[in-house]
């Protein structure tokens, strides 16, 4: 299975926020998911306002994201 890397760009910071091994990201109601995997067998899943969001970028290929 490829790797998901996602970076979550918040209107409030100038970094984003990364994720080098997520499971998924979604859209639920107003809110931009992030699922992933930390430690054995626990899932996490981080939720964004959406009205917060600036950007979501995310590649399948495990490589990470150039400007």
């Amino acid at each position: 299975m490829s790797e998901l890397y996602v970076e979550v760009h918040l209107d409030s910071s100038s970094e984003p926020i990364k994720y080098d091994t997520a499971l998924a990201v979604f859209e639920k109601g107003s809110f931009i998911c992030v699922s992933f995997e930390k430690g054995e067998n626990e899932v996490y899943t981080d939720k964004y306002p959406i009205m917060n969001v600036f950007r979501v970028r995310n590649t399948y290929t495990g490589k990470h994201l150039t400007n």
